[in-house]
């Protein structure tokens, strides 16, 4: 959550590799960023703030080819395309920060119909008898909100092992450039410093 000063606002921010930094921002079809991938949870819901670390590892398609498809793997490679993508070393936006989903969980949401009345025997087939009960109450809301992921979206941004789920992205008119930390981070910013674009 964002907390206010006389004179600063306190913000929440999350340092991320580019491409992804810049892709939760891209407004092409197919292309934003829905979910951020690590191996720990917060508490934290609301506004996060993203800032592109100063990393720049752009794999070969070589590289990606090891571990993904041949569609997946262009897709990661055409991530750089977007200029927000480029930027490093800068809080660069925020997104609203509305759950988080372990990978199986959210990858069985997923092959849920956003109407479904119940859990569908492809999902069920994977889900132990005692994880069933309750289980289509707590994801079918993520499922609808959801709506419009498609396969080569979901293969390109999920990985897990927790999935980060977020939207309402808003660019940063100019980058705060700063170095970045690990985990969740806390930054003092000048209230014209957040103007979006």
């Amino acid at each position: 959550m964002t907390t206010a000063t006389a004179q600063q606002t306190e913000l929440r921010v999350l340092s991320v590799r580019q491409p992804h930094a810049g892709s939760f921002f891209d407004a092409r079809p197919g292309r934003r960023k829905f979910v951020e991938n690590r191996t720990w949870q917060t508490p934290h819901r609301g506004q996060l703030w993203i800032h592109s670390s100063s990393l720049d590892r752009r794999p070969t398609m070589a590289q990606l080819d090891e571990q993904f498809t041949p569609d997946v793997s262009a897709g990661i490679l055409q991530l750089w395309d977007d200029p927000a993508s480029r930027v490093t070393g800068a809080i660069i936006g925020c997104v609203d920060l509305w759950d988080i989903v372990d990978f199986d969980n959210l990858e069985l949401a997923l092959m849920l119909a956003p109407n479904a009345r119940a859990i569908p025997k492809e999902v069920k087939r994977c889900l132990r008898p005692s994880e069933q009960d309750g289980w289509l109450e707590r994801h079918l809301p993520i499922r609808q909100r959801l709506d419009g992921i498609d396969e080569l979206q979901a293969g390109v941004f999920m990985s897990g092992p927790f999935c980060w789920l977020v939207d309402n992205s808003r660019l940063l008119r100019k980058p705060i450039p700063t170095n970045g930390k690990l985990n969740l981070w806390k930054f003092q910013a000048d209230p014209d410093m957040l103007e979006f674009a």
